[in-house]
């Protein structure tokens, strides 16, 4: 488990583990991991991001794109 980038590091080693076909956790349990980076897809907590001042929709752009890449 664990929140954000501790969900998407749990979620993204089992899944390594599945491709390598060695054990799988019993259990997987992500808080908030990044499963969609698709950035034109509109969610409603984007809304939330719009007016914020520490991570405002044009940091979290900023922050996808250099996750993807």
């Amino acid at each position: 488990g664990g929140d954000s980038a501790g969900g998407h590091i749990s979620t993204a080693i089992s899944l390594l583990a599945a491709a390598r076909g060695s054990r799988l956790p019993d259990t997987i349990v992500p808080i908030y991991p990044v499963f969609s980076i698709d950035i034109s897809t509109f969610y409603p907590s984007l809304l939330l991001s719009i007016d914020e001042e520490i991570l405002s929709q044009h940091a979290l752009n900023f922050f996808l794109k250099c996750f993807k890449g």
